[in-house]
């Protein structure tokens, strides 16, 4: 409630202070943070508090910088330790099919020197049909009726 002239009541809501300055906008959208040098007295004063501020900024940038650094870094190692590990599983797969592909040939030429030994025996083979054997359930005095 407000009392004879424009005075506060105490349990009145409301601030006590003068609302806070903000940061400055640009028109970019981009916030510029002021920096409170205290007082002050000659140019020089003022020259080496601005350049000890850009100073620490720059300190600053550099300590951010430096750990993206170190984190690619790390991220690097373990990529070109991934990629020593797929290096080796491919070189004993590639191992593994030469060896495979060797093995193919050599039964290749086989086929062939058999195939050159008698065309016979081979053509024999296929056209040979063995006989089915009984089933081991089956009884076997049924086939006697």
């Amino acid at each position: 409630m407000s009392g004879i002239g424009n005075k506060r009541a105490a349990g009145e809501p409301g601030t006590s202070m003068p609302p806070e300055k903000k940061a400055a906008v640009e028109d970019s959208g981009t916030t510029v943070e002021t920096i409170k040098l205290g007082g002050v007295s000659s140019t020089e004063e003022l020259d080496i508090r601005t350049l000890q501020t850009k100073n620490r900024k720059l300190a600053e940038m550099l300590d951010q910088r430096q750990a993206i650094e170190d984190e690619l870094r790390e991220h690097i190692e373990k990529l070109e330790r991934r990629q020593a590990t797929d290096d080796a599983s491919l070189l004993i797969v590639n191992r593994y099919w030469s060896q495979f592909d060797e093995n193919i040939r050599i039964i290749l030429k086989r086929y062939d020197l058999e195939q050159g030994l008698g065309d016979l025996l081979t053509e024999r083979k296929a056209l040979v049909v063995p006989e089915p054997e009984p089933d081991s359930d089956s009884n076997q005095e049924r086939k006697d009726d």
